[in-house]
């Protein structure tokens, strides 16, 4: 009895391992590589790693320019695929028009009602009784 237990928890064991791999992302055409990043490190890794080491002035304004170097190419990735994005959404949009599917034109804005405060008590005028 035991032993058809233990062969089935290897095996589930076995097919859990292969089932949960990450398969990445196809590459956006038209696009620069992505930048590689390095895998996270465990936080005990990292506190070992950035708490001992004193880092000099220059190496701490070379860390900062490469980060920005890595934030300028990013914000250029998103914004090719914000614009490739738009023109796609664009071109559906116009087929839908063209097909009379949706409205034709954008919703106008209603306006808001006004906001009516009560007044305070101690701003109220003293009328006669």
């Amino acid at each position: 009895m035991r032993l058809p237990t233990a062969i089935l928890a290897v095996a589930l064991l076995a097919v859990a391992g292969v089932g949960y791999t990450q398969v990445p992302p196809p590459p956006v055409p038209g696009l620069a590589t992505p930048v590689e990043v390095s895998p996270l490190l465990p936080f005990s890794t990292l506190e070992q790693s950035v708490a001992p080491q004193e880092q000099t002035v220059e190496q701490m304004l070379d860390a900062v320019d490469a980060l920005r170097v890595q934030k300028t190419v990013l914000e250029k990735q998103e914004k090719a695929v914000i614009e490739q994005l738009n023109k796609k959404v664009e071109v559906q949009n116009e087929r839908m028009r063209k097909l009379g599917i949706g409205s034709p034109k954008p919703l106008e804005k209603q306006p808001l009602p006004p906001i009516i405060a009560p007044v305070p008590y101690s701003v109220r005028p003293n009328l006669p009784d």
